[in-house]
């Protein structure tokens, strides 16, 4: 018996750039046996384990890398006449790789092994579960109620409105030894199924059977036992004794033959085959040993002919040593055929084929099991089934060529081919996993080509011996024993066995499996989306177009498209469809439905439920982009853009990680909560270079900067590595923030080096060119990543402010070692007037807009400025002064979209950079997605005591509208952080009840703080807000589970040893313990971990 791996389940895991994955896959495969006289039926459940790690700096080796390991169980229910067995077995943790050796399961099974089946389904109490009637269903119709469990069935068509039913069952007069006979019952379209009867009603034992029409003439064949048995008789006993019956329809009941000689060894395995109006062949196995193993002993196939009432001598067809262990026969013409499966060289099982009173010929040569070979006669064209470790193969040509009709199938005992009309298909059963399911296959005739395994049954309720029979019109009848699960605890887990009768009508049935999917980049306003899909055919029928409908949320039509391409029964194949995505796109839903279509045209679909898919379209999209590091010294700036490139805010708040080559704890992390729709959040985080530990030898450090967001708020790019230089690599000194106060010199120098550095300090000044070059010189000496601000007179270099200066440090041997910072440019710095802003605002949003002044020279004791601002983006509100000496004497906005200010200044103003006015403005309501702009168009000044005139240069500001925002309510979250510092102030630190661990405190002000800076931040979003309170309000939950608890646990008065009992019983529980609800009485510190801390904290408070 071979155990195959058939199905796997989904890795239910996320996989990261750089990480790892692990996951489990649940699996489920059948077994079955091409036994000599035996049925079996088993299978393989459990689940893989898998774990897959990608390496940061090496390349992907899988032993190291991967690991594969499983727990199985394998079952197994073997039936040999009467006696049976049933087994488990189970591989306990199976590492499949990297390999740590093999396992081998030998699964030997003796006589010895089996025992008598019991009878209790005869009667069964009403505790019983073997004693639960039949479910009432309009799916089938029961024909008899409480049969023998084991029962095989052979369903026929007598004529269009006429079919007998045949099965093994418990005749109930009889003794356990005795009971199974063989039953038939006749269906009229008029009255109904008939009362069963037994076909043969000897009082012996009836088993294996075959039957065949032939012009209206019904045979059957079928193992009896030569003798009734006392309840003394062992397998042995009733092997020796069974022969071969016949038997022939006469309109009223069974003339019945036998066929063998008592005490000639075991016969088994009947097949019976017929021309119309001439001789009738049965055909059977025998095993001179009589063992049921068929592997002691020689395996002969006899056959005898019956013409009227004329017996043939028995005939020796073969002899084979080795067991034989499936049969069936035919006839091509007027030439008998049998095909029977053999292992003829110990190693494989193959298919033989004996052509009237040829030798047998192999028609299966291959390294794989062949078993359950079927013959189909259709006139003189005539077909050979038989099944192949997972494959169903034809040959039409004696096995001269060999097609493959289906694969990856499943099957324990066999299968049925079925034909009528040009209608053919064949019908197995399976267990796979917990699940019995009923197979079907149908032939599509007009191609000339099988279509796929489509289940037509798939459920816990136990089946077994399924027959059918097909209707002209392709209509499939069916027969099986049925029993309801009850209950999976039990050892028997089903109710009573009943033989039902179900009909299944061909119909068309297309379904959808699984949703939509798309290529999020190509989702563009406007622009045509292919949408694809898999469609499964689960009728029994092809279907031959299939019409496309898209559908809006309303379930409107926006579009059809037909697709010119077939489906056969059971296939499944992708489709693409085009959606035109609306001008305006925001976050939506899409809907696909899909119709089927014969070649008559559009057809119903049975069942429309599961035809019509959904979609989502308009996600956000989160994305990082141009991360880079700037700055000097003990500290590095690490700037990152996260931007929203979707249709809608995402789904939940964003955290950006920054991680140190491959380590696993974040570096640095945020929360910088929902980004918005079509925006970019800019943040930058400091880097400490004291964590580095760089020499001149290593190599420039790794950081990997990673978003974690929703899945469904990202195409795949949040993930980015950029290299934190070697400082070695670079300059060994910055200078920065250069400027003059009158004759001095202002700048900081940094020693970028993990070391102390030293060098000589240059000033230049550099106004001419180089030529009549003025040189200061200072040395220096600095502490590692130490920044020093120097104040230098340099009135011997440059006595002029305008003058261009160079400042930069050189080593011993006078190589430049820093950057060259300077200042002036030889030429006066123009006066002008500049506006400040944010550059981006939200929708409905007040904002600022400051105008100052730059390199003003003179005293500048009023302005007359001229602005313009879009009018179809921005409301002007009003103006102030700067401080409290500017005075707006005249403000002129009575033109929409024109400003004019002027303004007096006590004291003037002077200098490098002076602000002036702050201007407020609003963002119209509904103005969205766009940008608008703010331009000082003119700019006088007016100086004194001179009087002057000055004309300053103009300055323009963009400022950008996003998304749809709602005003912002902060009222909650000002409460909560009231609350949350009422508590924070009130709370005593210390090892007492009722106080609290200073990690405690410090943590609730952390989360006071954070939501301190939303509410802060004029730009926060309303979702934004919202997380705050509900962040902030989980911290103060935190911080109230952490106060010190009493010790008296079990409330009793007293803090004594009962308590600490508690403490230790839960010892080693934490949060993610299942009991976790009860355990938490016993955390002390509120830590979600029961440690020696809880321990010490009982202990010391002890009562005495």
């Amino acid at each position: 018996i071979k155990l195959v791996l058939k199905e796997a389940g989904n890795i239910n895991a996320g996989l990261m750039p750089y990480g790892n994955l692990e996951g489990s896959l649940g699996l489920s495969a059948a077994v079955g046996a091409d036994v000599f006289v035996a049925n079996v039926y088993g299978g393989v459940e459990g689940e893989l384990e898998a774990k897959l790690d990608l390496p940061l700096g090496r390349s992907f080796n899988a032993p190291d890398d991967f690991e594969l390991s499983a727990g199985l169980s394998v079952f197994l229910e073997y039936k040999v006449f009467l006696w049976e067995d049933k087994r488990s077995w189970k591989f306990a943790d199976w590492q499949l790789y990297p390999s740590q050796g093999t396992q081998s399961l030998l699964m030997n099974i003796n006589s010895e092994d089996l025992q008598l089946m019991s009878r209790d389904y005869i009667n069964a109490g009403k505790d019983s579960p073997l004693g639960v009637n039949a479910l009432s269903s309009d799916e089938f119709y029961t024909i008899k109620s409480n049969v023998f469990p084991s029962t095989s069935t052979r369903l026929i068509n007598i004529s269009n409105d006429r079919k007998m039913l045949v099965w093994i069952d418990d005749a109930i007069n009889r003794s356990s030894s005795n009971r199974t006979a063989l039953f038939y019952s006749i269906y009229d379209s008029a009255v109904g199924w008939s009362e069963p009867k037994i076909v043969n009603d000897d009082g012996t034992c009836d088993f294996a059977f075959d039957i065949c029409t032939a012009g209206g003439d019904i045979y059957l064949a079928w193992e009896n036992a030569d003798r009734i048995f006392d309840d003394t008789v062992n397998i042995e006993d009733m092997a020796k004794n069974m022969g071969i019956k016949f038997a022939k329809w006469n309109g009223e009941g069974f003339e019945a033959y036998t066929l063998t000689s008592e005490n000639d060894g075991l016969d088994a395995s009947p097949t019976v085959c017929a021309l119309p109006g001439n001789a009738v062949t049965v055909s059977w196995i025998n095993n001179d040993q009589s063992d049921i193993w068929g592997e002691s002993g020689n395996n002969t196939i006899v056959r005898r002919h019956i013409n009227g009432n004329v017996l043939s001598a028995p005939e020796v067809v073969t002899i084979q040593t080795g067991s034989i262990t499936s049969l069936d026969s035919a006839y091509s013409g007027n030439e008998h055929i049998i095909v029977y499966s053999h292992n003829q060289d110990q190693n494989d099982t193959d298919i033989f084929l004996i052509k009237g009173s040829s030798q047998a010929a192999l028609i299966s040569d291959n390294t794989m099991d062949d078993a359950f070979p079927n013959i189909v006669c259709n006139g003189e064209d005539m077909y050979i089934y038989w099944y192949t470790e997972n494959y169903i193969v034809c040959t039409e040509d004696f096995g001269d060529s060999i097609f493959v009709i289906a694969s990856a199938v499943n099957m324990q005992n066999g299968f049925e081919v079925l034909e009528n009309n040009n209608n053919k298909v064949i019908l197995w059963e399976v267990v796979e996993g917990f699940n019995n399911n009923i197979y079907a296959m149908f032939w599509d005739n007009s191609r000339k080509t099988w279509g796929y395994p489509k289940k037509l049954v798939s459920s816990l309720d136990r089946i077994r011996g399924l027959s059918g029979a097909l209707e002209p019109n392709g209509t499939i009848n069916t027969a099986y024993c049925w029993a309801p699960f009850i209950e999976s605890d039990n050892e028997y887990p089903y109710g009573n066995s009943d033989l039902v009768y179900r009909t299944f009508e061909p119909e068309y049935n297309l379904t959808i499996k699984g949703g939509i999917d798309y290529d999020g980049t190509l989702v563009k306003p406007g622009e045509t989306l292919p949408l694809w899909f898999k469609v499964q055919n689960n009728g029994e029928r092809t279907v031959n177009k299939i019409k496309i409908e898209i559908l809006d949320s309303e379930h409107n039509l926006i579009d059809s498209q037909m697709i010119n391409s077939y489906l056969l029964s059971g296939e499944e194949a992708e489709i693409f469809g085009a959606y035109d995505l609306p001008d305006i796109l925001t976050k939506h839903d899409v809907y696909v439905k899909v119709i089927p279509y014969s070649e008559e045209g559009e057809v119903a679909d049975c069942d429309p439920s599961d035809n019509i898919a959904i979609g989502t379209v308009g996600y956000a999209n989160i994305m990082i982009t141009s991360p880079r590091i700037s700055g000097f010294g003990a500290t590095r700036n690490l700037l990152v853009n996260i931007q929203n490139a979707g249709y809608s805010d995402s789904f939940s708040n964003v955290w950006l990680k920054v991680y140190k080559d491959d380590n696993d704890v974040p570096l640095i992390q945020r929360n910088i909560g929902v980004v918005d729709v079509q925006s970019t959040v800019q943040e930058v985080f400091t880097i400490d270079m004291t964590q580095f530990s760089f020499t001149p030898e290593s190599n420039d450090a790794m950081l990997r900067v990673v978003v974690e967001c929703d899945p469904f708020d990202t195409l795949g790019l949040i993930s980015d590595v950029i290299l934190l230089p070697n400082p070695y690599r670079q300059d060994a000194f910055y200078i920065g923030s250069v400027g003059r106060s009158g004759s001095k010199l202002v700048f900081d120098i940094t020693n970028n080096l993990p070391e102390t550095s030293g060098g000589m300090l240059i000033i230049q000044n550099q106004t001419d060119g180089g030529d009549g070059l003025i040189v200061y010189g200072q040395h220096i000496n600095l502490s590692p990543y130490y920044t020093e601000t120097l104040e230098l007179d340099i009135s011997s270099v440059s006595t002029n402010p305008n003058d261009r200066i160079i400042v930069f440090v050189t080593d011993e041997e006078g190589k430049c070692i820093s950057n060259n910072a300077e200042i002036g440019n030889g030429i006066e710095t123009p006066l002008k007037a500049v506006l400040t802003a944010y550059t981006s605002v939200q929708p409905g949003a007040t904002f600022n807009v400051g105008v100052a002044l730059n390199n003003v020279t003179q005293s500048v004791y009023a302005e007359d400025i001229f602005l313009t601002y879009d009018s179809n983006v921005f409301e002007y509100v009003g103006a102030e002064g700067a401080s409290s000496d500017i005075l707006i004497v005249r403000e002129d906005k009575d033109t929409v979209g024109k400003v004019r200010i002027i303004a007096a200044n006590i004291g003037g103003v002077s200098g490098d950079s002076t602000d002036i006015l702050s201007l407020t403005f609003k963002v119209k309501a509904g103005v969205m997605h766009t940008t608008g702009t703010i331009a000082i168009t003119q700019a006088k000044l007016g100086a004194a005591p001179s009087g002057d005139i000055l004309e300053a240069a103009l300055d323009t500001k963009s400022i950008s509208i996003g998304g749809s925002t709602p005003s912002v309510d902060k009222s909650a979250l000002i409460s909560a952080i009231n609350n949350a510092q009422n508590l924070y102030d009130a709370a005593v630190v210390g090892p007492e009840p009722g106080q609290y661990l200073q990690e405690a405190k410090d943590a609730l002000l952390a989360a006071i703080n954070e939501a301190k800076a939303v509410k802060d931040d004029s730009g926060a979003t309303q979702s934004r807000v919202d997380n705050a309170v509900t962040a902030l309000n989980t911290a103060v939950e935190v911080f109230k589970a952490a106060v010190n608890k009493s010790p008296d646990i079990n409330d009793d008065g007293k803090a004594d040893v009962g308590d600490l009992a508690i403490v230790a019983y839960y010892y080693g529980k934490n949060s993610s313990s299942e009991d976790w609800p009860v355990a938490k009485i016993a955390d002390m510190n509120g830590d979600n971990v029961i440690d020696i801390t809880d321990l010490a904290y009982i202990a010391m408070n002890l009562d005495y």
